[in-house]
C-alpha cells in the first residue's frame, strides 16, 4: 500500500532533500535495526493457556524471552520523493529558493493557495523536522474518541519551512 507522508523541512535543507528526507525517515524504517530488546519468545503461549515456554525452543531456549533488534517505530519499507504522487506540484517559490519544473515535489508552507487539497486530503502522515512522525488518518490503535490530526495544523507552525512529498509503501 502507498501511502503520501509530507516531510516538513527548512527551505535550505531543500538544496539536498534526498540527504535530508533519508535522515529524518530511517527511524521509520521497517528494515532498521534498534539496539536489541528483550519481548516474550514466540513460542510462549502461557500469557493466553496458562501453559509454560516450550522447554526445546531453539528461539529462547525455554525461558519464554528472546531479544529483538524490529524496529517497533517502522512505519513503512520502501520510499521514495515524489512517487506515485509526482507531478502534483509545479513552481513554487520559497524565499531564496525557487524550485521550479513539472515533477516539483516542494511546496511553501506559508503559501496556503499551493497546497493542493490533494495533498490535505491524501496525506497520511507528517513527519517534522525535529523528526517527530505524525499520523493524520486514524489507525487501529488510535481511541474513537481522539479528533485525527489535521495537515494544517502542521503547516500553519511551520509557515517559514518547505514540505516535500514522499511516497512510502508499507505491507498494511
Amino acid at each position: 500500500m502507498h501511502k503520501m507522508i509530507v516531510v516538513i523541512m527548512p527551505p535550505q535543507e531543500a538544496r539536498n532533500p534526498e540527504a535530508y528526507v533519508e535522515k529524518i525517515m530511517v527511524p521509520f524504517d521497517v528494515n532498521f535495526d534498534v539496539k536489541p530488546y528483550e519481548v516474550d519468545c514466540y513460542c510462549w503461549s502461557g500469557k493466553r493457556f496458562d501453559l509454560p515456554p516450550l522447554p526445546g525452543c531453539a528461539l529462547c531456549g525455554g525461558t519464554g524471552r528472546t531479544t529483538s533488534t524490529h524496529n517497533t517505530e517502522g512505519y513503512w519499507d520502501n520510499w521514495e520523493i515524489g512517487g506515485v504522487w509526482a507531478g502534483w506540484m509545479v513552481g513554487v517559490s520559497t524565499r531564496n529558493l525557487t524550485l521550479v519544473g513539472r515533477d516539483n515535489p516542494f511546496l511553501n508552507m506559508a503559501g496556503g493557495d499551493y497546497v493542493p487539497k490533494t495533498v490535505v486530503a491524501e496525506a497520511s502522515a507528517v513527519v517534522l523536522p525535529t523528526g517527530k512522525w505524525h499520523d493524520l488518518v486514524p489507525s487501529q490503535l488510535t481511541f474513537p474518541t481522539a479528533k485525527p490530526l489535521h495537515f494544517d495544523t502542521f503547516r500553519k507552525r511551520h509557515l517559514d519551512h518547505v514540505f516535500v512529498v514522499c511516497d512510502a509503501h508499507s505491507q498494511s
